[in-house]
Formats: C-alpha cells, sequence, structure tokens
C-alpha cells in the first residue's frame, strides 16, 4: 500500500481544482493561481499539487484543501455565526477567520503541511 492510498489521484485533484478554479486548461489554470504555465506542467509531472495552490484556493474561494486532495467533504471551509449559541464563541471563531486571512502564505503553508503530515502519521498500520 502506498503511504497516500487516501489521497485522490494527481487527475481527480485538478479536476477538483479546475471545477473550483472555473478552468479549463493549464494556461487559465496558471492565470487564476497567478503563475506561470510550466509550473503547471511541473506539478503535473511531479503528479503532486503544491502546496501554495491549496493556499490559494483556500484563501480565493473557502476550499478545504482536503476536499482538493483526497475528496473529503466539506468541500468548503465556511464560517456560519448562527451556528453558534455563545456569542463570545461566534466572535472568535470570526476573528481567527480574519487572522488567519493576515497571516503569510509560508506560515500557511507550513501548518498545512504539518496537518497533513500528523494525518499521515495517524494512521493505523504506520
Amino acid at each position: 500500500m502506498s503511504q497516500h492510498d487516501d489521497l485522490s489521484s494527481f487527475d481527480e485533484q485538478i479536476r477538483r481544482i479546475h471545477s473550483i478554479a472555473g478552468t479549463r486548461t493549464q494556461a487559465e489554470l496558471a492565470q487564476f493561481l497567478g503563475i506561470r504555465q510550466p509550473s503547471v506542467s511541473d506539478a503535473k509531472k511531479r503528479g503532486k499539487i503544491p502546496a501554495e495552490w491549496l493556499l490559494i484556493l483556500m484563501r480565493s474561494r473557502n476550499v478545504n484543501p482536503e476536499w482538493i486532495l483526497a475528496g473529503r467533504k466539506p468541500r468548503f471551509i465556511t464560517f456560519f455565526p448562527d451556528a453558534y449559541d455563545d456569542a463570545d464563541a461566534a466572535r472568535e471563531c470570526a476573528e481567527a477567520i480574519e487572522a488567519a486571512r493576515h497571516i503569510s502564505s509560508r506560515i500557511l503553508a507550513d501548518e498545512l503541511a504539518r496537518r497533513i503530515a500528523l494525518n499521515e502519521t495517524d494512521k493505523p498500520g504506520r
């Protein structure tokens, strides 16, 4: 068994990214992500979605990185203030979301990579 058995194939991941970004070609995707088209080709050759792409999608479209990588729902990361009975908890969550919008991409990428690594080590048989 591969260490990424729970992850979808690159082709499935890129299809999900195209659907969220509203793109069909590598050139359109590169433009959406603000990168050069050869970077999309390089990712395809490696068969791996760069963490930076996940951050761009998370920040711009509120997409759950786990949905991109593994097809796990929820598709979007959302905040519903009405879901909280406690006003303090709702305010705290809103403040955390706002703070995340101002954190550097490098810190977010590191945290995302850390969480993915933790998820991998928590699996039975690892």
